[in-house]
């Protein structure tokens, strides 16, 4: 087997962990009505910074297309439910404006 088909076999390894990783963290939410919204923005904090810690420690998958476009659309994913959490979380009536 030649390095360019070990390089191959790597990433193609890498890109099934990212995806595995991922849908996890889809499944994987604080609860809105039992935790307060701090638990949400951990979560989100968090898995940015595991995001980053990917990027710096295996740059070659990170910047692979494919794991590109599973990132990207991650992210909005992410944002949306986070959003949708939060806002769950706080309730209506409980925002004071100031």
């Amino acid at each position: 087997m030649d390095v360019a088909s070990v390089i191959h076999l790597a990433l193609d390894a890498g890109l099934h962990a990212v995806q595995e990783l991922l849908e996890k963290w889809r499944r994987r939410w604080p609860s809105d009505a039992l935790d307060p919204p701090e638990v949400w923005e951990r979560v989100v904090a968090l898995r940015r910074c595991a995001l980053r810690a990917f990027h710096t420690l295996v740059p070659a998958l990170a910047t692979s297309a494919a794991v590109k476009k599973l990132l990207a659309f991650d992210e909005g994913e992410t944002l949306l439910r986070s959003a949708k959490g939060l806002m769950r979380a706080v309730g209506p009536g409980r925002i004071d404006s100031k």
